[in-house]
Formats: structure tokens, C-alpha cells, sequence
């Protein structure tokens, strides 16, 4: 049969075994910084996914995204006063809308010869 029974740790015990617990102490220590690292990294991984991830269900929902397209601008069409917005890549009329006042102003010079007198 076996029991246990208390046994007192000598000087150079007790020395050691401070000395373990600081090494382990120095470990744990390590390994908190590790995991706050490995967070901080994975925590900006999870934040850019569930960013694209909204982003892909506001278009499943919409059914549409917005892209940037090159238009032209015609001036006094479909009639005087209004514009014309035309998608270039394709013949698409993308919108009609009234001019601006800037732009009615410039419509009206269109075509004139800066130096022509006008009589």
C-alpha cells in the first residue's frame, strides 16, 4: 500500500522550482501576445469577408450593381433646354433631363467664332 505524506522542499528545491515558474510564467506570456497577435489578424480577416459578404447580398437583393460607365453629353437634345446622357461603349440612351443654367449658357456659344464681329 502507498500514501502520501507532506514533504518539505529544501533551499535549492525551492530555488528551482521558482526558477520553473518563472520560465513557465515567461512562456505564458509568450503565448498571450501569440493569441492577441493571431486575433488582431484574424479579427481584420473576418471584418474584410463580412464587408464582402454585404456587399454581394445588397447586390442579390438589388439585383443590380453600380459600375462606372463613360457617357457623352449632348446639349439642346432631345429638344432645346434639355440633355441627352448616351452611353458610350453602346447606343443606350441612359437619361433625359433639363439643362442647367452653366450649361444653357455655353449652348448659346457653341459654334461661334471668337472672332467673327457678328455684323
Amino acid at each position: 500500500m502507498i500514501e502520501q505524506y507532506p514533504r518539505k522542499f529544501s533551499d535549492a528545491e525551492k530555488l528551482e522550482l521558482g526558477r520553473e515558474l518563472s520560465e513557465k510564467g515567461i512562456e505564458r506570456e509568450r503565448l498571450e501576445e501569440q493569441k492577441k497577435a493571431a486575433a488582431s489578424v484574424f479579427g481584420g480577416q473576418i471584418k474584410v469577408l463580412l464587408r464582402e459578404c454585404a456587399d454581394l447580398q445588397r447586390k442579390i437583393f438589388a439585383g443590380y450593381e453600380m459600375v462606372d460607365v463613360e457617357v457623352d453629353v449632348l446639349l439642346d437634345t432631345p429638344e432645346r433646354g434639355f440633355k441627352r446622357i448616351v452611353r458610350r461603349d453602346d447606343p443606350t440612351i441612359y437619361r433625359d433631363e433639363p439643362m442647367t443654367h452653366i450649361e444653357k449658357q455655353r449652348s448659346l456659344f457653341d459654334g461661334l467664332d471668337p472672332g467673327a464681329s457678328g455684323e
